[in-house]
Order: structure tokens, then C-alpha cells, then sequence
């Protein structure tokens, strides 16, 4: 969740250098103004991109923890909003942050604020296809 709005899906990219946010996902949520920034941003595809700006210390909240996340604010084509669509791509600033342990055996992935804990199932999570006012986690 980032502010009041529930973020359904993100992807953890674990070769993502930065956070990543659409700039018409950043227009919907209001965040603020955008700081300038001289990043240039390498794709997968190899193309190159120059971000809108970013902006930082956006509070992400998962579960019952909130984590201040700086995001790069891109401009990326629109794509229809199907069962594939991503809005927002965490990387390893995020997992740092959140001082994420992630165990590919058993497909847990801990997140610890302080002295909390917090366990998710991410085989679930991938298969899991949410809609608004259902219940999470098995």
C-alpha cells in the first residue's frame, strides 16, 4: 500500500538497482513534486531512458510494517491493465531496506523492522490472483 492506495502487485527484482514508478502511477497517487535527477537508466531491452525525476521517502506499508522507499519516476508506455500488469518494480534499495532474507528452497521471504518479523510465502503470492476484499495469506 502506498499511502491510501492499495498497489495489488509489485515486483521484487532482486536485479534492479533502483524503484521504479510509472509516471502515471506517480500522477495517481499524488505524491508530490518530483526532485531532478542525472541518472540514465539501462533497460533489459538495452535501450536507454532518462527518468522524469524522483522522489523520496515514499512510505510503502506492507503488512504491518512501513518502509520509506525513493523511487525513479519513468515514463513508460501504457499497457493495458490485464493479470501480467506490474505498476511499481521494487529492487534492491527496497529489499535492503526492509532487510529482506529471502529462501528460494522453501519460498519464504522474511522482512524484519526492529525487532519484528515478518514471514511471506512467495510461491503464494505468485500464483495468487487478488481481488479487492479478499482474504491474504493461507
Amino acid at each position: 500500500m502506498i499511502g491510501e492506495t492499495c498497489v495489488e502487485k509489485a515486483l521484487l527484482d532482486m536485479g534492479a538497482s533502483v524503484n521504479l514508478l510509472p509516471y502515471s502511477v506517480y500522477k495517481q497517487l499524488g505524491l508530490g513534486e518530483l526532485k531532478p535527477t542525472s541518472i540514465t537508466l539501462s533497460l533489459a531491452d538495452r535501450s536507454m531512458k532518462i527518468p522524469r525525476g524522483m522522489i523520496e521517502d515514499v512510505l510503502v506499508h506492507v503488512d504491518k510494517f512501513y518502509y520509506p522507499v525513493d523511487f525513479v519516476v519513468l515514463d513508460i508506455d501504457p499497457v493495458a491493465k490485464g493479470t501480467n500488469y506490474i505498476p511499481i518494480i521494487l529492487g534492491r534499495p527496497f529489499l535492503a531496506t526492509s532487510n529482506a532474507i529471502i529462501n528460494c528452497r522453501n519460498g519464504v521471504m522474511q522482512l524484519t523492522f526492529g525487532k519484528m518479523t515478518l514471514e511471506l510465502n512467495i510461491f503464494y503470492m505468485c500464483n495468487k490472483q487478488f481481488h479487492p476484499g479478499e482474504e491474504e495469506g493461507p
